[in-house]
């Protein structure tokens, strides 16, 4: 991200929080999972495609942080 808009990587990650609140982390793993509950509830693809699908590399990681970021299991 700092490369893409001429900043220090630490600064650019500061500016990133300040602005919206969260890491880019943060972000992108509320992004993804925003992104698996819509395939959730629309289609009929198993967990594991869709936490594949939505940017998770394994099963586990993707429950791990449905549970952190959503507060269910």
């Amino acid at each position: 991200v700092g490369d893409q808009v001429g900043l220090h990587p630490h600064y650019a990650m500061t500016v990133f929080r300040r602005c919206y609140g969260v890491t880019l982390i943060q972000y992108l793993q509320r992004l993804r999972l925003a992104h698996a509950q819509v395939l959730l509830l629309t289609t009929e693809r198993t967990v594991l495609d869709v936490a594949f699908e939505s940017g998770f590399g394994s099963l586990p990681r993707f429950y791990a942080t449905f549970k952190s970021v959503c507060g269910l299991a």
